[in-house]
Formats: structure tokens, C-alpha cells, sequence
């Protein structure tokens, strides 16, 4: 009898990768690589870009809540008058102070809002606040302003007139009784590298309507 031949087991095949196969893998998860990391660098630029516009708005924002709540609470006096223009409004205001020994005490003060659209001299283009105690119009000269920000490309005031002919507010850029302050300011600001103006209409609790000037009295003053 023939004896039979006992047959080996065969060994399972390894399963492995080829050097294409692995080159493949390797470019596939380059480009994927590659593609992610330009989505979250793109994302990441964005998200920071938003974040900066956010703060230039609320920075906008605070100037001209700070400059409305001033104008707000502002009087006329008798050694302080309103005058308005389109680039500057000075008024009479309350502030609290306090002494050497730290005692606080409420004192009238000048306050002057002003807008320099280019450099002139030693001031820089900007928006500016000058305010004193009022006898400083008697005992020296009144400081120099100091500049708040050039975070604006321009900024004006507007001052509310009622016209009895037409039955309706209008406004115009000059505010004409130095005897009274107006009964609405509009600041109108336009933000550097925006298109989109700011209007904030600030009501005066102590101010008056009063009509229009003429257009003779406009030009005469």
C-alpha cells in the first residue's frame, strides 16, 4: 500500500499593501489634510475679522452714547450760552468734581464737542472735547480740547426746528438762539471703511422748538 502523503496546512496568505497602494493612502490623506487646514484657516480668519468689526461697532457706539448723554443733559446759563454748528456745539453741564481733601462737589462747567475733518496747525483730524469750569472764562485762557479718537470719517449735528407752515420737525445745521438749547440734536456719523452711516437723535428734556431760521438770517450769521 502506498502510504499517502500528508498534506501541509496551508499558511493563510498575509495581506498587506503594495508601495502604489501606500502612496496613494499617503497623497489621499495629504489632500485631505491640505483641505481641512484651509477650512479652519479660513474660519479662523473670518471669526477674527468678525470680532474686530464687533469692537470697532461697539467703540463707535460708546463715542456716541457718551457724546448723546452729554448733549442730553446739557442747560444754557448766563455766562454760558448753546451755540451750534455742524462741526462743533458747546452748552452749559453739571460735573462732579473733587477737591484736594476728596470732597465731591457739583460745578458748572463748558462743554464743547468739535470735529476736525483734516489736520490743521498742531491738532490732528478727529473728534474733540474741551470742558472747564466756566470761571475759567474770567480768571484764564480755557484749555485746548483733547482728542477723543479719528475712529470717524466725518461727524455732524443736526438741530430740530419746528416748522408752523408745514406742521412737521425739520433740520438744519446750525441751531440759531444762543438763549435756549434745542429740543432734538441728530449726530450724523459716518465709520471709516464702512458704508453705513450712524444717525443718533438725542431729545433734550430742556430744550425748546422753536421755528426755523430764515435763509437771510442763515447768511448774515
Amino acid at each position: 500500500m502506498k502510504k499517502r502523503r500528508r498534506e501541509r496546512p496551508k499558511r493563510p496568505r498575509r495581506q498587506g499593501l503594495t508601495l502604489i497602494e501606500l502612496l496613494l493612502a499617503a497623497s489621499l490623506f495629504s489632500v485631505t489634510g491640505a483641505i481641512l487646514y484651509s477650512i479652519l484657516s479660513q474660519g479662523i480668519l473670518l471669526w477674527q475679522r468678525s470680532e474686530k468689526e464687533q469692537d470697532s461697532t461697539n467703540e463707535e457706539k460708546i463715542i456716541l452714547e457718551k457724546v448723546a448723554n452729554d448733549i442730553r443733559v446739557g442747560f444754557v446759563h448766563q455766562w454760558v450760552r448753546c451755540m451750534g454748528h455742524a462741526d462743533e456745539i458747546y452748552f452749559c453741564a453739571l460735573r462732579r468734581v473733587k477737591d484736594e481733601s476728596g470732597v465731591e462737589s457739583l460745578r458748572l462747567f463748558k462743554v464743547d464737542y468739535s470735529f476736525l475733518k483734516e489736520n490743521k496747525s498742531s491738532r490732528k483730524k478727529g473728534l474733540y472735547l474741551t470742558q472747564y469750569p466756566i470761571e475759567k472764562n474770567f480768571l484764564e485762557s480755557p484749555p485746548e480740547g483733547k482728542w477723543i479718537t479719528d475712529i470717524f470719517k466725518d461727524l455732524h449735528f443736526e438741530y430740530a426746528y419746528w416748522d408752523s407752515a408745514e406742521k412737521r420737525l425739520v433740520t438744519r445745521d446750525q441751531w440759531s438762539d444762543s438763549k435756549a438749547m434745542p429740543a432734538m440734536v441728530v449726530l450724523n456719523a459716518q465709520v471709516k471703511e464702512k458704508k453705513n452711516n450712524l444717525v443718533k437723535p438725542v431729545v433734550l428734556p430742556l430744550g425748546e422748538l422753536i421755528e426755523p431760521p430764515k435763509e437771510e438770517d442763515e447768511d448774515e450769521e
